[in-house]
């Protein structure tokens, strides 16, 4: 009685599907400027049966920028942490371009 009542517990499985991603990340920091500049390249692939329509990267380093969402908010409510950060003393993320397919993009 307990493997048939452990079948009927896992139900079917027969739908599950799993993402694919993988990452590759080029880097190198010029120590007298402090730069770090790199590429990454992001192998995704769509297991599942329904059409991926978009993609998105969040861009950490982004939000500690000067002129971010999240300045602007510390601003308004009167908190001082990185909004008067002068370039170098803040990173930033960009995407340049992107491949989709065997098709050059550019991202939004």
């Amino acid at each position: 009685m307990v493997p048939l009542l452990l079948i009927l517990v896992a139900g079917d499985t027969s739908a599950y599907w799993q993402q694919q991603v993988a990452y590759q990340i080029t880097a190198a920091l010029d120590e007298p400027s402090g730069v770090l500049s790199g590429h990454v390249r992001i192998a995704y692939v769509n297991r599942s049966p329904d059409t991926l329509r978009d993609f998105s990267v969040h861009q950490y380093l982004n939000a500690f920028r000067p002129g971010s969402r999240w300045a602007a908010v510390d601003s308004a409510e009167q908190r001082e942490r990185f909004q008067h950060l002068k370039d170098p003393d803040y990173a930033f993320e960009r995407i340049t371009g992107a491949t989709v397919m065997g098709r050059a993009l550019r991202p939004d």
